[in-house]
């Protein structure tokens, strides 16, 4: 057997975490694929993707790429459209989960078809099914471009049919792509009638004396009375979006009812009642509406912190935790599309305590990268930070699980200097690893 390429660059933690390889095959045959470990400090988890080729064994499970594995990525998966009914997904689509456990894909959308460019069928890939989701995500956003990214996203994948395992699953996520139901504007007519009757009566008096020829007088009064009734009727029509007026004077008689959708919104339950930050939580309940309003979280003696909505049915909303939650009892409410707000209910927010496991090398010199890896570093905010000893590093990028920083500069000794590195967020500091700064060969 003959090695025909490789790739053998050094990982010492300051370069990204891929090798590359590439081959223009000569022959026809069986190629094989071999990752050595040359040197490791402990057992890490490889992945081995192909762009061009069926591996085999192929893992279809937990194979999404970044940014796709993202939690807030819209990832897309794709069924071709002479199946597209009945499924299969495509084999070289990729499934969940994530590496971070969470349900991938979102959406599934068509792919083996035609276009502008391509001929009838020749059209595959996900390139092809994404594109198809955007336009229907420019579609309903044309329609309603005030939508939020939340809504937005609750328009596809609650109007999306459900294909495989009964609810969101790894392989189509809610189901396949289906245009929602763009939704008008309600329009209410209020028509008021007034009627008014004026009535006016007119009398005349006259009086007329005759004399007779016995010397007699006679007075004969005669009394006229007139009645015109005159009778108008004015109809007006008003026609409102967002609020209804009438006006009603003392002789019109108007009747109107109008319901509105969220009006009275009422929690039962929140399951869990506790965790922290991004737990997904559900909220069963009554009155929410089927338009997407808002979830908050609030402390006593704060401002409430809006939550994540994944989806929103008028009975029951599933949302995640927010991060920057206060620690403690937090009241939760639903606020409705109409305003009006629901009963608060209580959900204890657990501290979440940053923590490194481990550096991806034990020393560096100034201003290389170093890889911090962890569990609870949240989201990067204006409190972040990563500091080496006092000196404070500069973040290359930010997530939940990883920080890459870059080593920060300090007076060392000819063989460089220890310090311990530690990460700070909103919540509290990590515990500490050292690290052997070097000098700048």
């Amino acid at each position: 057997m003959n090695q025909v390429a490789s790739s053998q660059n050094w990982q010492i933690g300051t370069q990204k975490p891929t090798e590359f390889i590439s081959y223009l095959v000569t022959s026809t045959g069986t190629y094989y694929l071999r990752i050595k470990k040359v040197y490791a400090t402990s057992n890490h988890q490889l992945e081995l993707y192909s762009s061009n080729h069926q591996l085999n064994p192929a893992v279809a499970s937990s194979s999404l790429t970044n940014p796709a594995d993202a939690i807030y990525a819209f990832a897309v998966g794709a069924i071709d459209q002479g199946n597209w009914t009945t499924g299969d997904q495509e084999p070289f689509s990729s499934q969940g989960p994530a590496n971070d456990g969470y349900i991938k894909p979102e959406i599934s959308g068509p792919d083996g078809v035609s276009n502008y460019t391509y001929w009838a069928g020749g059209f595959s890939g996900t390139s092809a099914a994404s594109p198809h989701v955007a336009g229907a995500a420019a579609l309903v956003l044309s329609k309603n471009p005030s939508y939020s990214v939340s809504q937005l996203w609750n328009a596809l994948t609650n109007a999306a049919i459900d294909m495989g395992t009964a609810g969101k699953d790894n392989i189509y996520g809610y189901g396949r792509l289906n245009l929602p139901s763009l939704p008008t504007t309600t329009t209410t007519t209020i028509t008021t009638t007034t009627t008014t009757t004026t009535t006016t009566t007119t009398t005349t008096s006259s009086t007329t004396t005759t004399t007779s020829g016995g010397g007699g007088t006679s007075t004969t009064t005669t009394t006229l009375s007139t009645t015109t009734t005159s009778t108008t009727t004015t109809t007006t029509t008003s026609t409102t979006s967002s609020s209804s007026t009438t006006s009603t004077t003392t002789t019109t008689s108007s009747t109107t009812s109008t319901t509105v959708c969220g009006e009275n919104p009422e929690i039962s339950e929140i399951n869990p009642t506790k965790g922290t930050y991004w737990k997904e939580v559900t909220i069963t309940g009554t009155g929410f509406c089927d338009e997407e309003g808002l979830i908050t979280f609030k402390k006593s003696g704060y401002e409430a912190m809006d939550g994540f909505i994944i989806s929103w049915a008028d009975d029951e909303i599933i949302g995640s935790v927010p991060w920057g939650c206060k620690v403690g009892i937090n009241k939760v409410k639903v606020t409705t599309v109409s305003e009006n707000e629901s009963n608060s209910e209580s959900f204890k927010f657990i501290k979440p305590n940053p923590r490194i496991t481990g550096l991806s090398a034990k020393s560096g010199m100034i201003g290389s990268e170093l890889v911090i890896a962890g569990k609870n570093f949240g989201e990067e905010d204006e409190k972040s930070q990563v500091r080496f000893n006092k000196a404070l590093a500069d973040v290359v990028s930010w997530g939940d699980k990883s920080i890459i920083v870059n080593v920060p500069g300090m007076k060392l000794g000819k063989k460089g200097k220890f310090v311990s590195v530690k990460v700070k967020t909103m919540y509290g500091t990590s515990n500490t690893k050292k690290f052997n700064v070097l000098p700048v060969k």
